[in-house]
């Protein structure tokens, strides 16, 4: 009978042989997104161009097309992002720079940002603010996970629209994402969970946008906490502390 060697040098090999398979994942994940930027922005400026009617008067059509197209730029825009983020936060190379940061003013940057997109869909987007939270956290990454929760809610939504209502939770702030879905039954909530993921692509409010607003919550010391029925719409909570602690990346 042959034995087989389980010693050091063997776990030692293979370890260095999957961190550079890592490493080669991560350079190619951070080219791809970096390489897709540019055509994107150049793309986005000149439906910008025809919007504005620099180029020329719109029709009632053309302006519709003007804009579901800027909208589905815009999501993809935010697509490439999220796989560099998700390159940057798997090589653990992020850092937490801490901020006094109002949540209002957050907020309405990224209604800003996305109500071309909702636009775009025929829905609504709006914004509500029960109370003047300021947190001290990234500001960047919050907003970050802000865009990541309005696009998902804004993709799984075909008729209504997106609330974004900002309060003070206890002592944690609070902001709900709230969406008029065909929502998920208890199953569905629970398969958001499964294996920390939110990788899952079948099914309603699944895929990357989740997965990144759950890893860069966490990283924030944030929880996101989901609260769904079957035809009624859905809520996704991200729950912040007051004040995160400086993180340095590795």
């Amino acid at each position: 009978m042959r034995k087989v060697d389980g010693g050091s040098g063997e776990s030692s090999g293979l370890e260095l042989e999957l961190e550079e398979l890592l490493r080669v994942r991560q350079r190619f994940l951070w080219t791809f997104s970096h390489e897709l930027r540019t055509p994107l922005n150049v793309i986005l400026c000149y439906n910008d161009l025809m919007t504005s009617g620099v180029l020329g008067p719109l029709n009632e059509r053309q302006e519709l097309a003007t804009t579901r197209m800027a909208a589905s730029i815009t999501q993809l825009k935010e697509l490439v992002e999220g796989v560099f983020e998700l390159s940057e936060i798997e090589s653990r190379s992020v850092s937490i720079v801490p901020e006094r940061v109002s949540l209002r003013d957050l907020v309405r940057e990224v209604y800003d940002e996305l109500e071309r997109v909702a636009r775009g869909r025929g829905l609504y987007l709006e914004v509500e603010f029960e109370d003047e939270v300021e947190v001290v956290s990234d500001r960047g990454k919050l907003r970050r996970i802000l865009i990541h929760l309005c696009t998902n809610a804004l993709q799984f939504t075909n008729e209504g629209g997106v609330r974004v209502r900002v309060r003070r939770d206890a002592e944690r702030a609070r902001i709900d994402i709230i969406d008029t879905s065909d929502g998920l039954d208890e199953e569905g909530v629970e398969a958001l969970f499964e294996d920390s993921g939110w990788y899952t692509p079948s099914g309603s409010h699944a895929g990357l946008n989740l997965t990144l607003a759950y890893r860069l919550a966490t990283l924030l010391e944030g929880e996101i906490k989901v609260s769904s029925r079957k035809g009624f719409g859905s809520v996704f909570s991200l729950l912040l502390p007051v004040r995160t602690k400086v993180v340095a990346g590795g």
